[in-house]
């Protein structure tokens, strides 16, 4: 039994066991509840659920946190601040909110050894581990995205949308259709390292090569290809770069061939010696 022999555990099973022995008016408002929570172990058995009315569904997720120790006292705390916070639109006293507040506090240290004071702290400063930020930024994105999105599927209203651009003309310049034209005739036949820098430009270019990396190249592809190198101008070599190049070649250790014992700049050896070596009798 992952419960605590207490007299919280007493009143809950008794709860339950009244709710399962009734029969209730058709027209009564009831809420499906697992006794052993899902988050525990639970399963979706028939021996595993019971249906409660509103109230006694309330009382039992607030008696959970009392009957538990340690991870499982704290996602029953949570799922007790999701009651008390949810769509369901409770009533509550001031002491309950205050009950549900402090479980909260208590359960996000036992989960997340997260200070008791972290209100409009950065993730930074709460968590030091850089490891432990991306691992909670993960969780994050992953419970915010597509359908896990409690938003998902719901249109926003025009007055959302409004307050939205506004936030983004501020934060954010937001370019008209004629400045994007102005724009795109501007950086038309310009190198990508010209119009967003080196380092932007390199790494762009990595991820447009991994993307077609191992695609066969269509026919049109292929002649626009030798049309651009056909028109490209060859930028003539310095004296300068031709000087580093001859430093380069001199202090580059010559190398063997395999075959015939030639020493010779290792260019000079893989193109004309070692497999390719005359000396190899076909």
């Amino acid at each position: 039994m992952i419960f605590i022999t207490n007299k919280y555990t007493k009143y809950y099973y008794s709860i339950i066991s009244n709710a399962k022995s009734r029969i209730l008016p058709p027209e009564t408002y009831t809420e499906r509840h697992h006794i052993i929570p899902k988050s525990l172990g639970g399963s979706n058995s028939k021996d595993n659920l019971v249906s409660l009315t509103a109230r006694e569904h309330f009382i039992c997720h607030r008696l959970l946190p009392k009957m538990l120790e340690g991870k499982s006292k704290a996602k029953m705390s949570f799922a007790f601040w999701r009651l008390v916070h949810g769509k369901n639109n409770l009533l509550i006293t001031a002491r309950t909110y205050q009950i549900a507040q402090l479980l909260v506090r208590e359960a996000n240290i036992t989960i997340d050894n997260r200070p008791p004071n972290h209100t409009g702290k950065t993730w930074e400063e709460i968590y030091k581990d850089p490891a432990r930020i991306e691992e909670r930024r993960a969780a994050v994105r992953k419970q915010m995205t597509g359908k896990n999105n409690h938003n998902y599927g719901i249109p926003l209203p025009e007055e959302t949308k409004s307050k939205i651009r506004n936030k983004l003309e501020i934060t954010h310049h937001v370019m008209t259709v004629e400045e994007r034209r102005r724009r795109s005739v501007e950086q038309t036949g310009k190198s990508w390292e010209v119009r967003m820098g080196k380092e932007t430009a390199s790494l762009a270019k990595q991820k447009v090569s991994a993307i077609h990396k191992g695609k066969p190249k269509s026919e049109e592809h292929k002649n626009n290809l030798r049309i651009v190198r056909a028109n490209q101008i060859m930028k003539p070599v310095t004296k300068e770069t031709k000087l580093k190049q001859a430093e380069k070649r001199l202090l580059t250790p010559n190398a063997t061939c395999i075959h015939c014992g030639a020493s010779m700049h290792p260019s000079h050896i893989s193109r004309y010696h070692n497999e390719k070596c005359k000396t190899i009798v076909k």
